[in-house]
């Protein structure tokens, strides 16, 4: 697990390289720090329990999900691509 003195250094590192000015020249960013410290944070918790499929964390995430639609199920798939299979076999 993370200890604080970690959490805080990759706290600091996140927001160091995050506050990285670009140049505005022709610059048209579609979207900007679409990451907030914590997201990153929680990735980093998730990188290094070496469970990034089917953990806890996706259960989890599945269940209250399933709750904020209104469906019995949910099903996490790694992409939109990979959902579109998926949904048309749940139409059968």
């Amino acid at each position: 697990m993370i200890t604080k003195k970690d959490t805080k250094f990759l706290e600091n590192l996140i927001n160091k390289i995050g506050s990285t000015k670009t140049q505005k020249v022709n610059h048209y960013p579609l979207l900007e720090k679409g990451f907030t410290t914590e997201d990153i944070m929680r990735g980093i918790e998730v990188l290094l329990s070496r469970k990034i499929t089917m953990s806890e964390i996706t259960k989890k995430f599945e269940y209250n999900f399933s709750k904020f639609v209104g469906s019995k199920y949910s099903l996490m798939v790694n992409s939109g691509s990979s959902a579109n299979p998926v949904y048309l076999i749940n139409l059968s």
